[in-house]
């Protein structure tokens, strides 16, 4: 996997601070799960996830959704400077599989 959430996301402490850990910078809320993810793949780690592992992540379930006002514009922000950093709106993630759609968040064939 290119990236995981980090409500499951389990890392080497010497890993995640070899690559610097989680940028609360850029990443104050949203996307510090994904930048630390590609930053460990830029270092040469894969980022694996297991199959049978059964897991529920409720979004943004304690801290509400990033819809509106400042949240919205937070989250904008947090976007712009993960596509900017990585390239994310134009690199094709090497792990997708292109039989599914890009279309949805389902990724349905």
């Amino acid at each position: 996997m290119s990236a995981v959430t980090a409500a499951c996301l389990i890392v080497k402490k010497s890993k995640f601070e070899e690559v610097g850990g989680l940028d609360e910078e850029a990443f104050k809320v949203a996307f510090n799960d994904v930048d630390l993810c590609l930053k460990l793949q830029a270092a040469g780690y894969d980022n694996l996830y297991h199959p049978h592992a059964v897991l529920f992540h409720y979004e943004s379930k304690s801290r509400g959704k990033d819809l509106k006002g400042a949240k919205r514009e937070r989250y904008l922000s947090e976007a712009a400077a993960l596509k900017a950093k990585w390239g994310t709106d134009v690199e094709v993630d090497r792990y997708f599989n292109r039989n599914l759609s890009l279309a949805r968040e389902d990724f349905v064939l």
